[in-house]
């Protein structure tokens, strides 16, 4: 697994970072500069732009409603469990296809060519019902399920073709995956409970089925400054509306979807908003904040529109599957903060926090209280 991954990080390093000297080679022979596979075809007759400065962005995202991850209510049960690492960066082939994408008439390119970034992500999610310790079927509740993906990320940003003061962001992303036993959920969440709970869910006999997935995301976003503000102690704090909007299509979920974020801070960085799992952050950002310490809180509202979700509506490859009345409209609100320190030219680190409550996503007897989890996203950018 690791030699696999190995040469796509090596090719992504070579395709981004400037030519080295080469020590021993005469100082009267040029030394090449790097260029990316896409320059090969250049048939214009102008020489190939060598590769831009990069920046390699390794981020870790964790949401969990345990006590750890949402301190004001441990309850387990439904979206229990969420992690996903990415690795993203700002290759020359990323660039390569921004006229080629959806929507590039939109980015005015009177204020530059629009900036580029790319990632890849793999991610595993835990479903269960509330009642753990049940081992038959539990057909009131949200089914037991595991969801193992991978993906591609492509994103691009830029100035809004009519307003300087606005920037956006396009998110386009494709994942592969399989839900059901070989999404290895029980055996994760086995371990987790004996290891740290001291208990084990009774009813993964009872999961969806085996099925392979297919999943598209398109989301557009809007970063507006709203001036700044001087507070006792906080200081000079600059204030930005974030909204956004895109759709889903897949076998696993189709929905619309529209929120808006709030932050407010020191020292925001160049991107659009704390990310989640299923709203990954931005990879266009140039990074070039000076050193220290920069922080911001926000607020998130927003909601959806679903004509599917596996996890609600049963599975797709077996009838019968247990499933559950899946709410058609479901809000969300969030809050937390983000904290960096940019140790210097080459390296930064990110935390954020953020809880998420939701409205009630399926229809069910009884008062089941509000749903929510914790997230937290770890994140370390080295740049070259």
């Amino acid at each position: 697994m690791m030699t696999r991954l190995l040469g796509p990080i090596c090719f992504a390093a070579a395709a981004c970072m400037p030519a080295m000297h080469a020590g021993a080679r005469p100082s009267a022979e040029p030394v090449p500069a790097v260029y990316s596979f896409v320059d090969a075809f250049d048939d214009d007759g102008a020489p190939p732009k060598p590769c831009k400065r990069c920046d390699f962005t390794f981020r870790i995202y964790t949401e969990n409603d345990g006590a750890f991850h949402d301190p004001f209510d441990s309850y387990d049960r439904h979206y229990t469990n969420g992690f996903a690492i990415t690795f993203e960066h700002q290759p020359c082939w990323a660039d390569a296809l921004a006229p080629a994408m959806l929507f590039a008439e939109l980015f005015a390119q009177r204020h530059g060519e629009p900036r580029t970034g790319a990632g890849y992500v793999l991610s595993q999610l835990l479903f269960t019902p509330a009642n753990l310790s049940a081992t038959a079927p539990i057909t009131t509740d949200q089914p037991y399920a595991g969801y193992l993906y991978g993906g591609v990320f492509w994103q691009r940003a830029g100035q809004h073709h009519r307003r300087e003061d606005v920037a956006v962001l396009d998110h386009f992303e494709v994942n592969l995956g399989v839900v059901g036993e070989q999404a290895l959920g029980e055996d994760i969440q086995d371990w987790f409970h004996d290891t740290f709970v001291g208990d084990d869910p009774l009813g993964w006999d009872n999961q969806l089925a085996n099925e392979v997935t297919g999943q598209f995301f398109f989301r557009r976003k809007w970063r507006i400054g709203l001036g700044s503000a001087d507070l006792p102690v906080l200081g000079h704090l600059d204030m930005q509306l974030i909204p956004q909007a895109g759709f889903a299509l897949g076998t696993v979920y189709r929905y619309a979807e529209a929120a808006a974020t709030f932050r407010i801070g020191h020292n925001l960085p160049d991107d659009f908003g704390p990310g989640r799992i299923n709203d990954l952050q931005s990879a266009t950002g140039n990074n070039e904040s000076d050193h220290g310490w920069s922080w911001y809180a926000y607020a998130r509202v927003g909601g959806r529109l679903i004509e599917h979700d596996l996890f609600l509506d049963g599975s797709t490859t077996a009838d019968p599957s247990l499933s559950v009345q899946k709410e058609t409209a479901v809000g969300e609100v969030q809050a937390g903060f983000t904290v960096s320190y940019r140790a210097n030219a080459n390296h930064r680190f990110d935390l954020t926090w953020g809880l998420t409550y939701l409205s009630d996503t399926f229809d069910a007897p009884g008062d089941r209280g509000t749903e929510s989890y914790g997230t937290f996203v770890l994140s370390w950018v080295r740049s070259f």
